[in-house]
């Protein structure tokens, strides 16, 4: 994993270290700290989306939401105004 801007050891991948030392540092976070970490972590998972497990549970709740919008595609679209 790249270095997180924030310079916050996160036990992400099995070859980073791991356990109860990396708590104080990640507890010790800002709010805006918090949020960017996050932003990193999602930016990092994005970029290997195939090492993101999809679970079985998942995969039938989109094929449930999926039959349902071509049965109904007039819920599928809506106005944030």
């Amino acid at each position: 994993m790249r270095n997180l801007r924030l310079g916050v050891p996160l036990p992400i991948r099995p070859s980073r270290p791991s356990g109860p030392a990396l708590l104080p540092s990640f507890l010790d976070l800002s709010p805006p700290e918090n949020l960017q970490l996050v932003e990193d972590l999602w930016d990092d998972l994005a970029g290997v989306p195939e090492a993101v497990p999809v679970h079985e549970w998942q995969k039938e709740e989109l094929d449930r939401r999926k039959a349902n919008l071509m049965k109904n595609p007039a819920f599928g679209v809506f106005s944030w105004k």
